[in-house]
């Protein structure tokens, strides 16, 4: 999808990409609150059983850049 973006794309256009990861909110739950913990795994969960990963958004810069965009 990226690639195909890039090649649609004007030159000097933008593209705005948002994908969270929701393996990254174990990191904020410090306190260790168990109602966050079971609402983040449900969250993941319910992305591994639609096969999606739940933390692609991690990775997105690295596949942006592979796709030859700038990212700013």
């Amino acid at each position: 999808m990226l690639k195909k973006i890039r090649t649609i794309m004007k030159p000097g256009g933008f593209v705005v990409l948002e994908e969270p990861d929701f393996t990254s909110t174990m990191l904020l739950n410090a306190a260790g609150d168990a109602a966050h913990q079971r609402v983040n795994e449900a969250i993941c969960r319910m992305f591994t059983n639609a096969g999606l990963d739940p933390g692609y958004g991690i990775g997105l810069p690295c596949k942006v850049a592979e796709a030859g965009l700038h990212i700013v």
